[in-house]
């Protein structure tokens, strides 16, 4: 047998120890279920900051995690379920999309996480224009969109 046809096989066969994650050669792949994190089973967005804490747009409002504890950020009542996330670094907000209505996050001087709607600041005949669906930061001005509406928030 040709080397070759000896080096295709074991690349092929998956038997290359170099590849390999941990000693059974399997990934490493952790899920968790929502009775770890104590929130809606249904996550519609994550996003990741510069430390390597996790966000989740969660059923139940934002989900923090940091490798090792769940932190559950609840939103204004009438916009419990989170949609879309923004980490907007430079700023040190989370923008948060949820069923029509938008907004941030911040830690206040307890070290506390609030919620900040937006909605208040969108004219009354547009305000159920849906869930929002994607944060973007465009120019230095903030993004929200919607199926039905696109808000610039500057």
């Amino acid at each position: 047998m040709n080397r070759y046809l000896l080096i295709f096989l074991f690349f092929l066969l998956g038997i290359n120890p170099a590849f390999t994650q941990n000693e059974l050669g399997l990934s490493t792949i952790t899920n968790y279920h929502p009775t770890d994190y104590l929130a809606y089973s249904q996550n519609w967005y994550v996003n990741q900051d510069e430390r390597g804490v996790m966000y989740f747009a969660n059923g139940d409002g934002m989900l923090e995690f940091d490798g090792s504890y769940w932190n559950l950020i609840k939103l204004a009542e009438e916009a419990s379920t989170a949609t879309a996330i923004y980490i907007d670094t430079s700023a040190s907000l989370i923008f948060i999309g949820a069923k029509s209505d938008f907004g941030f996050v911040y830690v206040d001087s307890k070290g506390l996480w609030k919620y900040q709607s937006l909605k208040i600041l969108v004219k009354e005949k547009i305000r159920n224009f849906g869930f929002i669906t994607e944060i973007l930061n465009y120019k230095d001005k903030i993004i929200f969109s919607s199926n039905f509406e696109h808000f610039i928030y500057d």
